[in-house]
């Protein structure tokens, strides 16, 4: 015999084994597919989440970031107005203080041309004092030997008048004795 019927055969055989396997592969193939299809959409969603997902961190960071340099500008601002607003009150008051010292140097140099005016004045006064308590001094001195010439020129007045009178009646009697004489 010739083995022709191996001719046969083993291509059979071949296209048995090479159908079961076929089948076997056909028959999952699509769960297969379907499978890697769910799992690469999944993988690409879960991809797709995850990008998401950084750019809202990166968003929330940038808006954050902002919000920051934002606020950071404004303390900035305020403290710049703060220091302006320091300077400005600081020059102020320097200004007053010297408005304030040379008000009262003015006032320092006029009360001190006073304070010399009246003790010039004091001075005068005190000099007049003492020239009139002198004088009163002397005054006083002089009242007794006033009063003793008073007293003597009134005596010597008297003493003048009494003789005026005695005079008089010595005249009026010579006239009398005169007139009994013619």
């Amino acid at each position: 015999m010739k083995k022709t019927y191996l001719y046969f055969l083993v291509p059979l055989v071949a296209m048995i084994v090479f159908s079961v396997y076929y089948w076997n592969f056909t028959a999952n193939y699509d769960q297969i597919q379907a499978a890697k299809e769910a799992e690469v959409q999944k993988s690409q969603q879960a991809q797709r989440e995850e990008e998401a997902r950084q750019r809202q961190k990166a968003v929330d960071d940038a808006y954050a970031q902002g919000l920051k340099r934002k606020a950071d500008r404004e303390a900035k601002l305020a403290r710049e107005q703060k220091e302006e607003d320091d300077k400005t009150n600081a020059t102020e008051a320097n200004q007053k203080i010297h408005r304030e010292v040379g008000r009262l140097r003015d006032k320092v140099e006029s009360l001190t041309r006073l304070v010399k005016e009246n003790q010039d004045d004091l001075d005068k006064f005190t000099s007049d004092k003492e020239q009139l308590e002198t004088q009163r001094a002397s005054i006083v001195a002089l009242v007794p030997v006033a009063e003793a010439n008073t007293k003597s020129l009134s005596e010597v007045i008297g003493k003048i008048a009494a003789a005026d009178d005695a005079a008089a009646k010595a005249a009026a009697a010579a006239a009398a004795a005169a007139a009994k004489k013619e």
